[in-house]
């Protein structure tokens, strides 16, 4: 059974570890990590998850993301979960930590504490690359930024979608119409305040400013890391 660290809520002092059936069954809080790749494109990848997986199943939401394991750290585990949920070995430097959030939120008679660690990836490779792990991982979506902004802002009601599934072990190459009920019930502030910092970023590259080759090397100088976004209780 996978273990995690647990906290207190204040994410200051660790208090041991717990199995995972337990850290849901007590709502002990622990860490996760998310991220958000998106491209220079103007792209933002978001993940199809399985129809198997117990929480939002066949629901739309971040494009990589887990529990922090045992002695790992959340940069660590956007590392490894990129690379098991999606097959992409990111470096390092594409990756930025814009915070973390608080969670509380039950599902399926698990109970989620959950300090989410967020870190954006800019990432350019094209879907045909990317491997899904299939016990987790339903598909890859790409949104164009502009349609994203709109959509999460309550301009328009459904949102286009282009990527693939897997279905009998082949890709189904599909565009797709979503909903916002298409979508991991985050609270609407989440998904406006990531885009809002996909946007500027995107937005000084544009302009040609400071992003040469690495896109995050200067921006890590401006952002607060760490830092508490808000907290969420579903």
């Amino acid at each position: 059974m996978k273990e995690v660290d647990v906290f207190d809520a204040t994410y200051t002092r660790h208090l041991g570890t717990a199995p995972l059936r337990q850290v849901y069954e007590e709502g002990l809080w622990h860490q996760s990590a998310h991220a958000w790749i998106f491209t220079s494109d103007e792209e933002i990848i978001f993940q199809l998850r399985s129809n198997d997986i117990v929480s939002y199943p066949n629901r739309l939401g971040v494009s990589a993301g887990g529990c922090v394991d045992v002695g790992d750290t959340p940069f660590e585990t956007i590392i490894r979960e990129t690379q098991e949920e999606l097959g992409l070995n990111i470096s390092d430097e594409k990756i930025l930590s814009v915070g973390y959030r608080i969670c509380q939120s039950s599902n399926e008679g698990r109970i989620y504490n959950v300090f989410d660690n967020l870190f954006l990836i800019n990432h350019e490779a094209p879907l045909i690359e990317y491997n899904i792990q299939e016990s987790e991982v339903g598909g890859v979506f790409a949104m164009s930024y502009a349609d994203a902004a709109k959509f999460f802002n309550n301009e328009i009601d459904n949102v286009e979608l282009r990527g693939f599934t897997i279905e009998n072990g082949e890709r189904k190459w599909r565009d797709i119409v979503a909903r916002l009920d298409s979508f991991v019930p985050f609270k609407p502030y989440y998904y406006k305040h990531m885009l809002g910092i996909i946007g500027r970023m995107l937005n000084a590259k544009a302009h040609s400013y400071v992003f040469v080759g690495n896109m995050f090397q200067n921006y890590r100088k401006i952002m607060p890391v760490p830092m508490l976004i808000q907290s969420e209780v579903i």
